[in-house]
């Protein structure tokens, strides 16, 4: 383990802790502080980076990428919804020993951050992982963070500003890319008086909750303990640049593509749903990105900027174009600028609802009440962030949370032309050979579609 410290006098820390600025969470930082409670909610991305690991300029990088987008020690006050960034001492770099097995190290690296807690109390939201591929001549540089301080947006543009800072070169316009966290999420989208947003989005959950009463629940095997389990795979050459033209055609985005490609699968995994008196389809939750519909620039602001929106797949055994064809208009809907961005249904229901009906806060509550098969949160890494420091990457791949609700998350990673795919799954929901034979699927799936 070797560190960077910055010696900031006393005082001055303390100075600085008073004056730092107070940051309201939206509703789905506040969520996510919730479903922490039952699973760590952490997420990775993990990149594949040309030569050996270079660990103490990698720590001067990191310190100045951080530094820059106003990253430090965070502290949440999660009754009052707020949260500061005050001064910190030490970042930490994890340099684990190299080895030959690199896809062994990477999976058991990725399967136990996503396991460990961040701190209650106040911490860096960062860890930092770095190991060399020596078969490879290569390196992978592993960044764990806490969902509830950055979304998928924010931790790729801190990445490049890292690897632009280790290779000296100049960021794109000379000036810095990434900047501190937005005080106020409250006036960011201007949708209307907060009290009618709560009674519009309340109703949303309930109507979202009989909507759901149909939904497909994945067997759970409680006789162990629920692990977080992670496993990848990169797509065949060419697929990326197929399914551009399938969804050209089809008027469909990738995103849908990757949802209605996980729904088919998860059809061919669930045989037994087909012959239930009630519960025949399949319904999947996608992340969507508030950035473009803010009243203010967010392109280049560090934090959590996204929404979740469900997908009822009401004929999931329609194969993988008619599964699409149920998956656009409704992911059409969820983009439109008029739809709500604040507050968060699924955060009212809990917060409202439950507490009235004495439901409890638990993992069995959630799938119960929002019985979602899986998850995709799509990413397409940004070339021009990165600059020419993109041809030093060899590999994105990224592990998203799927929350209590869900059994597993699927994250589609996209850059340079490669399509990755990282699998996060609850080992209580599917175990390993499962997990394989459902990506197995999709990219059969996928395959089929892009002809």
């Amino acid at each position: 383990m070797t560190s960077t410290k910055q010696h900031i006098p006393v005082s001055e820390r303390q100075e600085a802790r008073r004056s730092a600025p107070v940051v309201r969470l939206s509703q789905f930082q506040r969520m996510m502080l919730e479903w922490d409670k039952i699973h760590p909610y952490n997420a990775v991305h993990a990149l594949s980076l040309e030569g050996r690991a270079d660990v103490f300029g990698l720590q001067e990088a990191v310190r100045c990428a951080c530094r820059a987008a106003g990253v430090s020690e965070l502290v949440v006050d999660a009754a009052r919804g707020t949260c500061i960034y005050q001064p910190f001492e030490d970042i930490q770099i994890r340099e684990l020993s190299g080895g030959r097995s690199t896809e062994h190290a990477l999976r058991a690296v990725i399967r136990e951050e996503m396991n460990k807690p961040f701190p209650a109390g106040p911490h860096f939201p960062l860890r930092w992982i770095v190991f060399d591929d020596t078969a490879n001549d290569a390196h992978y540089l592993v960044l764990a963070y806490h969902h509830v301080a950055a979304d998928g947006y924010s931790i790729q543009a801190l990445l490049a500003l890292v690897l632009r800072h280790i290779l000296g070169l100049s960021p794109p316009g000379g000036d810095s890319v990434l900047h501190p966290p937005r005080l106020n999420h409250g006036h960011l989208y201007g949708r209307g008086s907060h009290r009618l947003g709560h009674v519009r989005s309340l109703a949303g959950a309930v109507r979202q909750y009989f909507k759901l009463r149909r939904a497909h629940r994945m067997r759970e095997d409680r006789s162990g303990l629920s692990e977080t389990e992670f496993l990848s795979r990169s797509a065949p050459g060419g697929t990326l640049d197929r399914l551009r033209e399938v969804c050209k055609a089809e008027g469909a985005g990738l995103n849908d593509v990757f949802l209605a490609a996980l729904a088919t699968a998860l059809a061919q995994l669930t045989p037994a749903r087909r012959t239930h008196r009630r519960r025949r389809k399949i319904a999947v939750a996608t992340v969507l990105s508030n950035r473009r519909l803010a009243s203010e620039d967010l392109s280049d602001v560090f934090g959590v900027y996204i929404r979740d929106a469900a997908v009822l797949i009401d004929k999931p055994d329609a194969g993988i174009r008619g599964v699409l064809s149920q998956v656009v208009p409704q992911s059409r809907r969820f983009k439109r600028l008029h739809v709500s961005v604040e507050p968060s249904w699924r955060f009212l229901f809990v917060q409202y609802l439950w507490p009235a009906l004495r439901i409890p806060h638990s993992e069995a509550s959630y799938r119960k009440v929002f019985p979602l098969c899986a998850g995709v949160s799509t990413v397409s890494v940004d070339a021009t962030r990165f600059g020419e420091a993109m041809g030093c990457v060899r590999r994105y791949v990224r592990a998203c949370p799927p929350g209590p609700a869900m059994p597993m998350l699927l994250a589609p990673t996209l850059a340079s032309g490669r399509l990755e795919f990282g699998l996060v799954f609850r080992s209580a929901y599917l175990n390993e050979a499962q997990g394989q034979e459902l990506l197995d699927l999709l990219v059969d799936a996928l395959g089929e579609l892009a002809g």
